[in-house]
């Protein structure tokens, strides 16, 4: 404890002394001036009343939203357990006999042409 206080005893003494008849000059920059003023604190303060107000309307949001999507999603979990579940081979087996893709469709303008070009 005597080692620190040796410390800042020294520290102390180091600095500069400031006389105490010495008036601050009163003309400064903007900033300087800005930043002595009480602006400064009362901007804080409203920024941190109106933030509250933000941030605890912005919980209340999200936690509705929140349970929102959780009822839809149970909604959703106990609907799937109540239909039958879709055979995929099946409706694969389905759409490829309808399907008429560009190969067919080429093969059907070849006939029609064809045909047009023999009874014509």
């Amino acid at each position: 404890m005597i080692a620190v206080g040796a410390v800042l005893y020294l520290g102390a003494r180091a600095l500069p002394r400031i006389p105490e008849n010495t008036v601050a000059p009163k003309t400064g920059s903007f900033w300087g001036r800005l930043l002595a003023s009480g602006l400064p604190q009362k901007t804080d303060q409203l920024v941190s009343k109106y933030a509250g107000r933000f941030f605890r309307r912005l919980k209340i949001w999200l936690l509705r939203w929140d349970n929102y999507l959780t009822k839809r999603l149970q909604k959703m979990n106990t609907e799937s357990t109540d239909r039958p579940r879709l055979d995929f081979e099946q409706i694969k087996e389905i759409v490829a006999e309808s399907y008429t893709g560009p190969d067919r469709r080429q093969v059907e303008r070849r006939r029609k042409i064809d045909r047009s070009a023999a009874s014509g």
